[in-house]
């Protein structure tokens, strides 16, 4: 492996022995199995987080924008980390050499996208915490969507250098399996092509300027951030937190902040689990961005030089690690993602009630039986709201008592007008048994407005008076 990393340096081609792609077979062996690990934990938590954060009835940004991060995710975990580490332990690309510019355009950019995305995540969630008022009224997606655009358009734009990249080109002569000559292709970052257009004006090289420029934009800048914005989300919840401890314990208190307390309740956990996720973001990328800076600017010849493949291949898989870290965090914090991979594990029955009459017609004593019968071959969803803040509205939710319209808001549906309309009725008869008499609020006007109108004096001895209210006839 040492021989091969050491001459895939030479622009021509060169000759290999066998021997040289089948050493530290076990290496490769741990390897494929801690990436099959990861691409099962990815593949599974990923599909259940973009169903969960997609198809919620609540549009909201923090669910688009979390479901944009688990698409990056999935498609990491699918299609390039399998490529990459089949590509390190075997030596050579595996797919078309037209599709190895592809690779390192797209591989980094979504690398850098999902920071972005993240950078986005945590400045909103501290405003959501900061002012949860605020944010409730300001529930446009229009700004969400520009601002996915731009994350998506700025790494794809400072990529765009990789799609001139060409394969690193050698033969291979197998002397196991075939004594034919191969031809094979590794699918490294050359930016040959771009020296020799900026070396007629100045014996700089392009990726000594070009790459850490991106570097800082992209990732440091952006990395900082994140860091900073995780901080006042911790700052900030401790002190909303010393806020609603001091303050007053009455009814009338209280039932003016219980909206409040839950919107807070939610933004909370939604912070905790954004800090979570930047914490295992910035522990596992940092290393890999850090070391492809180093592979593409050569500062350290005698780390490219001698250990590439290794090192490539081990911050590979530590990297991409992250991809299956996620999911695992969206199953601690959040409940609607645990309840949905119950659902996939579990098939989902349905239990009918019925009763059997005679031809006769009238009903059987124990007519009453329960019959289990499997609705769907494969596991079936509901659409579940991510935002529920207590059992009760759970309940109402789920008997189809209250819908929801967005993050905290809530309406009655017909079934649950019905029982409001019943609860009116009983309160009526019991407070009619009273003798007490029911009093409309829009039918009480002040005497002000009547005296101005000289009403006063027309209906006067038809009027009820309460105070400075008059009673309308």
């Amino acid at each position: 492996m040492w021989n091969i990393t050491q001459n895939l340096k030479c622009t021509k081609s060169i000759v290999l022995d066998y021997s040289d792609f089948m050493q530290f077979w076990q290496v490769k062996l741990m390897i494929f199995i801690i990436v099959g690990i990861i691409f099962v934990v990815s593949i599974i938590g990923n599909s259940v987080a973009i169903y969960t954060f997609g198809f919620a009835k609540s549009k909201n940004r923090n669910n688009i924008m979390l479901t944009d991060l688990c698409i990056c995710d999935f498609f990491m975990s699918t299609f390039f980390m399998i490529s990459k580490i089949i590509m390190l332990t075997s030596n050579y690309f595996q797919c078309h050499p037209i599709l190895c510019p592809i690779f390192l355009t797209l591989s980094p950019s979504i690398a850098k996208h999902s920071i972005l995305i993240l950078v986005n995540i945590s400045y909103d969630r501290f405003q959501a915490i900061k002012n949860p008022i605020k944010m409730l009224k300001n529930r446009s997606l229009r700004m969400t969507y520009i601002k996915i655009v731009i994350s998506w358009l700025l790494p794809l734009l400072f990529h765009l250098p990789n799609t001139i990249a060409k394969p690193i080109e050698y033969t291979f002569i197998g002397t196991k399996y075939t004594t034919k000559k191969l031809r094979l292709w590794m699918c490294y970052v050359d930016y040959s092509y771009w020296n020799l257009i900026i070396n007629s004006h100045t014996p700089i090289t392009f990726e000594s300027i070009f790459v850490p420029i991106r570097f800082v934009l992209l990732f440091f800048i952006p990395l900082v951030t994140l860091v900073i914005s995780c901080i006042l989300i911790t700052i900030e919840m401790n002190h909303v937190n010393k806020n609603i401890s001091n303050q007053g314990n009455t009814n009338a208190m209280v039932i003016s902040n219980v909206s409040y307390k839950n919107r807070v309740q939610s933004n909370k956990k939604i912070g905790k689990m954004m800090i979570s996720i930047s914490v295992s973001f910035i522990i596992t990328m940092f290393p890999v961005h850090l070391f492809d800076i180093l592979m593409e600017t050569r500062l350290a010849k005698y780390f490219y030089e001698n250990c590439i493949i290794t090192h490539i291949a081990v911050l590979s898989m530590f990297g991409y690690s992250s991809t299956a870290l996620n999911p695992i965090i969206y199953g601690i914090m959040s409940r609607d993602y645990r309840r949905n991979i119950i659902k996939i594990l579990n098939v989902n029955f349905i239990s009918l009630n019925y009763h059997v009459t005679k031809n006769m017609g009238f009903r059987l004593n124990n007519g009453y039986r329960q019959v289990t019968l499997c609705s769907k071959m494969f596991p079936s969803f509901s659409t579940i709201h991510l935002h529920r803040t207590n059992d009760a509205i759970n309940k109402l939710i789920n008997y189809g008592y209250v819908g929801v319209n967005s993050n905290g808001l809530y309406s009655l549906l017909p079934l649950g007008f019905r029982v409001v309309e019943k609860i009116k009725n009983v309160l009526r008869i019991f407070m009619s048994d009273c003798g007490a008499l029911e009093i409309s609020m829009p039918t009480l006007s002040k005497q002000k407005l009547w005296k101005m109108t000289d009403r006063i004096n027309v209906f006067q001895s038809n009027l009820m008076k309460t105070g400075d209210y008059v009673l309308n006839p």
